[in-house]
């Protein structure tokens, strides 16, 4: 497609067609693209198999009237003047192509599906993953852990600029502290908050001293406090500091009164001390007016020591002292007064050290509350903490990795991990759950298209772009029919003189004008109804005068023409295109006679020297093309050797259905006698067998017999045609009117041939001692490797290859590198493994994708599964084979995978590609995104719907699993006829559970 929209512009082009790649095609669409547009053509080959085969292309879609054959020296003015006869009937009865409202469906369908591919497999911010991917990974995935945590907006964004990949980093190395970072670890540094290693030596310092002295010493001196007061000993810290501060409120209130105070009646003085307690004029008027108050007071300055002081102020400090006592009397063992006590302060500042240190290490234990905890509960803590002097040490690492996480957004995660108390080996997966999650909800959110998308629906749309391009492929040949016949109506009324001979030399029966003169009087109007010519580079100048009358010249199989041959057509034409590959045979040059000194004197020659054809002179100066997707073979194996040894595995192949191998080495017993070296009769007489086994077994397959060299090749042919007398009955296969007609070529004959199935007999054999002497023909000669390059690639089916000897007879030292005979050697090889010996085309180191080996584990704990079969770029996802028949595949499983999305266009996508895989397997199943099944969640129905594919492969595996549940009904069917379908029917109802099978009901 490439090719030809460069062409169509206007560009001049080489391109470059191995076998089986589709050359013939794309020089039709080329042809008939030209002529759509108003171009003359003028197309070129050296042999006429080659312009057959083009306009055979053409006489398929009904577009053959636009060529004009001229290819052979048997064309005559009568035979010329009758296709132009053909073309203006053809001009005369082409009607209009209405075809505007079905293109626009197609372009709708197309761009539709083009915009899924795309929404699916575009790569996305933050993950810069594409949609599939991302559910792919997330299938696999689900099956390990499911994490709740997801982020948005800015969440996301945080994450991604910090990059998931430190993220994962981090939470690797949290692993290693595993039970501190899910704070389970039974350690007593559990939680704590230790920023670095200075921090961590000064916690164990900081315990160590609590631990040996601060808290020992208050523990020692509180008891003996409290004995002697004849406290209660406090149970928590709390309740001991609230002890001193009792004990530091009678210290104050002994210093204002004597300790007789608190044998008084305090209260009474206190309610009659309350009415002047606010103080001013109330207090004086108090005073004034009642006696009681004036008694209380008087009372209460008769005790206190530190001398007068105002009602208010007595008021206050008779409050507290009674609140004191009361207090003292609810922590009192035994009936006690307050008392002051010469150790309170030491004591005291016992407590105030224990208090700091225990505060210090509250700030590292935070969610430690040590004020509420027992002492004896307090001192084991600390004790604990005292001795595990390493754990410290390790924390600073985890509050760096805590640090880290928490920068990076993955607070929520981190959450989530010591909630569930997730396993650390799971800690990663749950992170990428949850982050490829968010990030596909953010694309469904971005994408409504995604969320929204339905399976059944798309495949829908699928079909209905099959089934529109399908018809704008029928309708285009109906439109070029009518835009062909507008141009030549349009030349014809423009030259009228011209239309007038061309008509009646239409008409006449004999005595038609040579055609060089014809196209003198009349090219306009004969290049409008013609418009393509077909001729041989030698028959150009006989034909045509020298006046550049064609728009393009295009050359096939210009490999083959030399560069002085090719001049006459291409000085005829505007632009040039050449087709061909350099691989394929050169030119022949048995009749030239130029001797070197003429050539060298021939100073015209120095512009193509040391070029061999017109393929190696252009392709050093235009640009080039290549053809890499090769369609002919219907298994991979039999054009695996070309391209991996001359095409170095440039070429995209197809696998096929597997079986038995499709390349085979039959390597023949030569008895010991002279003669043999150019042609071994055993090897004739095994080729014959083969070639009558096949026209008996395989009459359907057409066959072809190439051989090395010509005398071989004669020796069969008479062989073959002596054992068909006795063989009337195989006279039809051997029919020479044939559409592909049995052949027996030598090498330099078979170009552009091609059959199903392909007998190669090498024909040289050992000598009378045994030897084999390294006497190979073509091989031999400069272009040996091309020679047997086309031989090997001529089948489309089956390949076999018949020797009297096998590449261990061959010896290696003999072999000259680079050459046919090392080829040759490789190719023995190759058959004699049947295709094998480049590798195993069943295994691959491509790996699955997430998707992929989702779909791989759930169907392929019960069916036997290839995963990205191929030998080439081109794999199928996976492969299921036959459960008895090993190496067999019966059913091609797509799952949107690289080869799906990788293709350039919706039709090669959904059209091509699929209809490829059935002519290969025959079957064909899609599970991915485009068919909205969740494979893990349905995974017995995707199985059920893989073994109804199977069965239509009538592969009727011992394995068939059950369908989906459902009501037990009466199963009606037609009663089968023959072993397996009676097997199968059992099979399907014991799947199906049926409990009975009743009379009338099977």
């Amino acid at each position: 497609q490439s090719a030809i929209s460069a062409v169509l512009a206007g560009q001049s082009a080489v391109i470059h067609g191995p076998p089986g790649t589709g050359k013939s095609q794309t020089i039709a669409n080329l042809v008939v693209s030209l002529v759509a547009a108003g171009k003359r053509v003028l197309f070129v080959a050296e042999k006429q198999a080659a312009l057959q085969v083009v306009l055979k292309r053409l006489q398929q879609v009904g577009l053959d009237k636009i060529a004009i054959d001229l290819h052979g020296a048997d064309v005559s003015p009568k035979r010329v003047m009758e296709q132009v006869a053909a073309a203006l009937s053809t001009v005369r009865h082409a009607v209009p192509a209405d075809c505007e409202r079905m293109h626009q469906q197609y372009v709708e369908r197309r761009n539709r599906l083009n915009r899924h591919v795309e929404s699916l497999h575009r790569k996305r911010k933050p993950s810069g993953m594409s949609v599939y991917e991302l559910q792919g990974t997330l299938l696999r995935l689900q099956s390990e852990v499911r994490s709740d945590s997801r982020w948005r907006g800015a969440e996301l964004t945080k994450i991604e600029k910090a990059d998931p990949a430190k993220v994962r980093d981090l939470l690797r190395e949290a692993g290693g502290l595993a039970s501190f970072f899910l704070r389970s670890d039974p350690s007593p540094w559990n939680c704590a908050r230790l920023a670095d290693g200075a921090a961590a030596q000064q916690a164990v310092d900081l315990v160590t001293r609590l631990s040996s002295q601060i808290w020992p010493q208050f523990m020692s001196s509180l008891v003996e406090l409290v004995k002697v007061v004849g406290f209660r000993t406090p149970k928590i810290l709390t309740d001991a500091q609230q002890t001193y501060s009792l004990l530091a409120a009678v210290r104050k209130t002994l210093d204002l009164y004597s300790p007789e105070i608190f044998t008084q009646n305090i209260q009474g003085m206190i309610r009659a001390l309350a009415p002047g307690k606010t103080g001013g004029l109330r207090a004086f008027w108090t005073w004034c007016a009642s006696g009681e108050y004036r008694r209380a007071r008087n009372q209460a300055l008769s005790y206190r020591a530190a001398g007068k002081a105002r009602g208010p102020e007595l008021f206050a400090e008779l409050s507290a002292a009674e609140d004191q006592r009361s207090k003292w009397a609810d922590l009192s063992s035994r009936s006690s007064s307050p008392q002051p006590l010469p150790s309170y302060p030491d004591s005291y500042g016992k407590l105030q050290l224990a208090v700091a240190d225990l505060g210090a290490l509250t700030s590292i234990l935070p969610k430690k509350e040590f004020d509420s905890l027992p002492l004896n509960e307090v001192a084991t803590y600390i004790d604990a903490l005292a001795k595990d002097r390493l754990t410290p040490m390790r924390l600073p690492k985890l509050g760096e990795v805590e640090q880290g996480l928490d920068r990076c957004g993955a607070g929520k995660l981190v959450e989530e991990l010591r909630r569930k108390k997730i396993v650390p080996g799971k800690w990663v997966s749950a992170f990428d759950q949850s982050w490829y999650s968010s990030c596909l909800e953010a694309a469904q959110g971005e994408d409504p298209e995604i969320a929204g998308f339905n399976g059944r629906t798309h495949d829908g749309f699928v079909q209905e772009f099959k089934d529109l391009d399908k018809e704008r492929i029928r309708m285009a040949a109906a439109r070029v029919r009518r835009t062909y016949a507008e141009r030549a109506i349009a030349a014809m009324n423009e030259h009228r003189t011209e239309e007038y001979i061309i008509r009646s030399e239409a008409e006449k029966k004999r005595r038609h004008r040579p055609l060089r003169a014809l196209f003198a009087e009349a090219r306009h109007v004969l290049t409008a109804v013609c418009p393509c010519w077909m001729v041989s580079p030698l028959s150009v100048s006989q034909l045509l005068d020298t006046t550049r009358c064609f728009d393009f010249v295009i050359f096939d199989e210009a490999s083959q023409v030399l560069p002085e041959d090719a001049i006459p057509a291409v000085m005829r034409g505007s632009h040039l295109v050449v087709a061909g590959d350099r691989w394929q045979l050169p030119p022949t040059t048995f009749f030239a006679a130029a001797d070197d000194d003429e050539l060298a004197e021939d100073e015209s020659n120095a512009a193509t020297e040391g070029y061999e054809s017109l393929l190696d002179t252009t392709n050093a100066f235009m640009p080039s093309w290549y053809l890499d997707w090769h369609y002919r073979s219907r298994d991979e194996t039999l054009i695996s050797f070309s391209n991996h040894y001359i095409y170095k595995d440039r070429l995209v192949t197809f696998p096929g259905p597997g079986g038995s191998p499709v390349i085979q080495h039959v390597l023949v017993q030569q008895p010991g006698f002279e003669g043999q070296e150019e042609s071994s009769s055993a090897e004739v007489n095994k080729v014959v067998d083969h070639v009558l086994e096949h026209a008996e077994k395989r009459p359907r397959e057409s066959l072809g017999v190439i051989a090395m060299g010509i005398r071989h090749a004669d020796r069969v042919q008479r062989a073959i045609d002596q054992a068909l007398l006795h063989r009337p009955e195989l006279g039809q296969f051997f029919d020479a009117n044939a559409e592909e007609r049995f052949f027996v070529k030598n090498l330099e004959r078979v170009q552009g041939d091609e059959r199903d199935a392909i007998v190669l007999t090498v024909g040289y054999g050992k000598d009378g001692s045994g030897n084999l002497p390294f006497r190979f023909g073509p091989l031999l000669s400069f272009g040996g490797q091309r020679r047997l390059n086309v031989a090997v690639t001529r089948a489309r089916q089956r390949m076999t290859l018949v020797s009297s000897f096998s590449h261990l007879d061959m010896d290696p030292a003999k072999v000259k590198p680079g050459t046919g005979v090392e080829l040759l050697r490789y190719y023995l090889e190759y058959a004699a493994s049947g295709g094998r010996r480049l590798g195993d085309l069943a295994s691959t180191d491509f790996p699955m994708n997430s998707f992929e080996a989702e779909v791989f584990d759930v169907l392929g704990s019960r069916i036997p599964l290839v995963p990205q079969l191929g030998a080439s770029s081109y794999r199928i996802d996976l492969v299921a084979q036959h459960p008895k028949q090993r190496g067999r595949y019966v059913l091609a499983i797509e799952c949107d995978g690289a080869s799906y999305h990788s293709s350039p266009t919706a039709r090669d996508r959904d059209r091509l590609r699929q209809q490829h895989l059935r002519i290969l397997a025959g079957n064909f199943i899609v599970y991915g995104p485009r068919t909205g099944l969740c494979v893990r969640r349905k995974k017995w129905t995707a199985r059920w719907q893989l073994m109804k594919m199977l069965s239509r492969a009538s592969v009727i595996p011992s394995w068939l699993p059950k369908s989906p549940r459902h009501r037990p009904r009466p199963i009606r069917m037609r009663l089968p006829s023959n072993y397996r379908g009676a097997r199968y029917v059992l099979t399907l109802l014991g799947a199906t559970q049926s409990r009975s099978i009743r009379n009338g009901n099977l």
